[in-house]
């Protein structure tokens, strides 16, 4: 309900970036976005549809991933990939929908947008840019985070970005506790 986001401006001018950059072969065009809450998540996905991106520009990843969406990815992922596989190598339905919506993500999305439940168990080196729209307070979960694209096989250098709100207290408290701890991990 604020009348100006200055941190979804932000990410606006992010992903404006990260395409101009893939445009002149310095990334894939891809990023993720972290966030704390499937309100946001779905915030995002509407600032980015009003600002000219498609549906099938975005994949969202979520705890639950029984969505509309994330059904039809399924239905794409079965007949480009499961059909391919093994009977005795099919994943379980709750498995196979992650799988399906990392491919959408690798093979046609450009923007993953994810709550917590993505920065653990997904491979997703093919991309090269990161976002926190949300910091946790965990600075363990950062580096979770950003192991989901800096890892073996990642071909790029890896942007992260975090963003906060200066003007939010409770941001800059948990940016300084954040960053005192990151520094202490640095100097162990």
């Amino acid at each position: 309900s604020l009348p100006h986001d200055s941190k979804a401006r932000c990410l606006l001018e992010a992903l404006r970036i990260v395409r101009e950059r893939a445009a002149c072969d310095r990334g894939t065009g891809r990023a993720i976005v972290f966030t704390e809450s499937l309100t946001t998540q779905g915030y995002l996905r509407e600032l980015l549809l009003e600002n000219g991106y498609r549906p099938e520009d975005i994949t969202l990843f979520r705890g639950d991933n029984e969505t509309p969406e994330a059904r039809a990815a399924l239905e794409q992922w079965e007949k480009e990939v499961a059909s391919s596989l093994p009977a005795g190598n099919r994943p379980s339905r709750e498995v196979a929908l992650r799988l399906a919506l990392v491919h959408e993500f690798r093979e046609r999305s450009k923007v993953f947008i994810s709550t917590e439940a993505g920065a653990k168990g997904l491979n997703l080196q093919f991309c090269d840019t990161l976002i926190n729209y949300d910091l946790p307070w965990n600075p363990q979960r950062i580096e979770q985070r950003i192991g989901r694209v800096h890892r073996y096989g990642q071909r790029r250098g890896v942007t992260v970005m975090s963003f906060l709100a200066r003007e939010n207290e409770a941001q800059r408290l948990t940016f300084e506790i954040l960053s005192q701890k990151l520094d202490l991990f640095g100097k162990v």
